[in-house]
């Protein structure tokens, strides 16, 4: 699959996200000892309303992730558009004995580069069968693929031993609004197939206001317009049991525990908390579901400390 100038530009944003959440792992906003391996040289440390908001994101979404492990017998992981996500060996490291399999898609270009760094650090390699053929794992594999091309993406997940009736959780980080709405609603489609599943994606929202329209106007010279703005919507209208829907603020004051804010203000201080709100007003999760119960799926939201 070559690289076409719309991949190359969505694949830019990896590195912005991977800078940015190994600015926060450096603070000491949550810990992630592999995510340096990702970024070479030094970088600029983002705003304390940036690192707040980056922690957040993959503190709510590694809960439910991790939640999803431990409520299912061999669980299957999902990262769409993956990039340098360390998933992974944070899954592995947190309980090496579970039994799960977790594919990193991406584009080619993404895949080759994240199997470079692999290879390099022994930090991160270790945990493979090393052979002529190069690393490889029963937990881990990774696949190139255009994620708007479901057949070839059904292809690659099947020849990689995805397994369809096993318990799926698929995650999405800032993915879907770079989609055009017909696609996102195939692959909402694609993956209701599956026989007990979470689909859970990552986006920004809320462009109509003056912030919003800001943040689209400095994010469209960066990649191209977001345009899939309605996921709860694609998923209802989907094959799948329900839906739920968070703004990331909402989630910052009603599902973040008290403790883990507690840690984030000690890290850092933010002048205004008005600029925090205004980011996370701006970013939601949204949830869907299928052959899991609405209270399942509510305790799997939850921080079980």
């Amino acid at each position: 699959m070559l690289a076409t100038p719309k991949s190359e530009r969505v694949s830019e944003t990896n590195d912005h996200a991977t800078v940015n959440k190994l600015c926060a792992v450096t603070l000491g906003y949550y810990d992630d000892p592999f995510l340096k391996y990702f970024v070479p040289g030094s970088y600029e440390r983002s705003s304390p309303e940036i690192n707040r908001g980056y922690a957040l994101r993959v503190t709510f979404l590694r809960n439910i992730i991790y939640n999803f492990c431990d409520s299912f017998e061999n669980p299957q992981i999902i990262n769409l558009g993956c990039g340098f996500d360390t998933l992974f060996w944070n899954i592995d490291k947190r309980k090496p004995e579970t039994d799960f399999a977790l594919f990193d898609v991406d584009f080619e270009s993404v895949i080759s580069a994240k199997m470079r760094v692999i290879a390099r650090y022994n930090k991160l390699n270790s945990i493979f069968t090393h052979s002529s053929t190069g690393l490889s794992s029963t937990k881990y594999r990774q696949i190139a693929c255009d994620i708007t091309h479901i057949p070839s993406l059904n292809q690659s997940l099947l020849s990689h031993g995805f397994d369809k009736t096993k318990p799926t959780i698929i995650v999405s980080e800032c993915v879907l609004a770079y989609l055009e709405d017909n696609q996102v609603m195939d692959l909402v489609n694609y993956f209701s197939a599956i026989e007990r599943a979470v689909f859970v994606n990552y986006d920004p929202m809320n462009f109509g206001d003056t912030f919003g329209k800001m943040m689209e106007k400095n994010v469209h010279g960066f990649s191209y317009d977001f345009r899939a703005k309605k996921i709860c919507e694609s998923i209802t209208n989907a094959e799948w049991d329900d839906a739920l829907g968070y703004s990331m603020w909402d989630i910052y004051q009603s599902q973040i525990p008290k403790s883990i804010r507690s840690k984030m203000d000690s890290v850092e201080f933010l002048d205004e908390i008005n600029l925090l709100q205004d980011l996370l007003t701006h970013y939601c999760i949204s949830l869907g579901y299928k052959n899991i119960t609405h209270e399942k799926m509510t305790d799997l939201i939850k921080f079980h400390q």
